[in-house]
This record gives structure tokens, sequence and C-alpha cells, in this order.
């Protein structure tokens, strides 16, 4: 054999090597291979070259939301709620509702009860990738008249 058939063969040979173990990338043991944005592809098992392969980015935490202290007010008086949200991998967005009905869409919500009773308040962290995490607040409302009542001092009674 000459040198040019030897090298022709080593060449052929070097190809079909490097397609085989899929030369380039960071492959595991079962074919998964990661990129430098952490996308994972995961050959499926029966997998052929006309098959194609599915990407599936690394998964989004949950943001984190505190809606505060219940609070106990008047009937038509204000209360600030001071809520708070986080997520370790961005921003986030809040949204205050009470039943469907959008209260405000930032941490800190002034709310003016108008009937007595007990409304939840519902606080909603959005982060930049679309998960959701909610939190409840009560504001249990009051009459003038019941917290009068309460705020008098218990003096026992008289003989």
């Amino acid at each position: 054999m000459n040198f040019k058939k030897i090298f022709s063969h080593l060449l052929v040979g070097f190809i079909f090597l490097s397609v085989l173990t899929g030369c380039g990338g960071d492959t595991d043991t079962n074919g998964s291979q990661t990129s430098d944005d952490g996308i994972t592809t995961t050959p499926n098992a029966s997998q052929t070259s006309d098959d194609s392969i599915t990407t599936t980015p690394n998964e989004n935490t949950l943001p984190i939301v505190d809606a505060g202290e219940n609070k106990t007010v008047i009937v038509n008086e204000s209360v600030t709620l001071y809520g708070s949200g986080s997520d370790s991998e961005g921003s986030v967005n809040f949204e205050w509702k009470k039943g469907n009905t959008v209260l405000g869409t930032s941490a800190t919500l002034i709310y003016i009860p108008t009937i007595v009773g007990t409304d939840v308040l519902t606080l909603t962290v959005i982060d930049d990738d679309g998960a959701t995490a909610s939190d409840s607040v009560n504001i249990i409302v009051k009459d003038v008249s019941e917290q009068e009542t309460e705020d008098l001092p218990d003096f026992g009674e008289k003989k």
C-alpha cells in the first residue's frame, strides 16, 4: 500500500469515529448534551438520524411572596399594606386583588374597606419568566361603635 492510500483510510476512519462519538460538545453517557446557555438535549432511546431532538430549558424557580400580617380596621378608614416579593433569577411584578378585582400593582397598597366584615386580599408576584406565587391577608373591618366598645377599659360591675 502506498502512502496516499494509508492516509486516506486513516482520514476516513477519523471522520467516521468523529461522527459516531458526536465530537464537539459536552456529552454524557446517555447521549445528553448541555450547551453554554444551560439547555440540555437528550436523544430518545429509539432515536435515529431522522428523529428530532427536543430541547428542555432549565426549570424556573418560583418567586417568594409575603402579603404581610392580618389587620383590623374601621370601616371607611384607610389601611396601608406592605407586601414583598422576590425572585432569585430576576425581577418581579406585583398584583393585589380582592376576588377578581385588581386593586393595585405595587408591593404597597392603600386600601379603604367600605363594608363591615372580613376582606381577603391576595398579593400575587409574577417573575420575568411568568411563574407566580400568592399570599393572602385578612382585613377585619369593624364599625366605629364596635371599636369604641373594645377600647374602653373594664372597670368591673358597679355595686
